[in-house]
């Protein structure tokens, strides 16, 4: 099959998926891989840079205040997201 295909560009998921599907991270990958229909190295880039943005380490999790903070920012993610479409 590789015979077959261009090496300059790849086949995408979505050519021989029916159906991508994940929780989480990664139903954010499916989405790209899927709806987005991007490359697996497209979509591996995106979801690096994603990954960097959103997911920052956070020092303390807890406040001064005793409250338990997020692991990441949902704004940021929405952010990030809407960047990526």
């Amino acid at each position: 099959m590789e015979a077959a295909e261009d090496q300059n560009k790849p086949p995408k998921p979505c050519d021989y998926f029916d159906m991508i599907g994940g929780t989480s991270t990664g139903g954010l990958i499916a989405i790209m891989l899927g709806r987005l229909r991007m490359t697996i190295g497209d979509c591996i880039s995106a979801y690096c840079m994603l990954a960097d943005k959103v997911f920052e380490k956070k020092s303390h999790r807890v406040t001064i205040r005793g409250k338990v903070q997020g692991r990441f920012s949902a704004a940021e993610l929405e952010k990030v997201v809407k960047n990526v479409i």
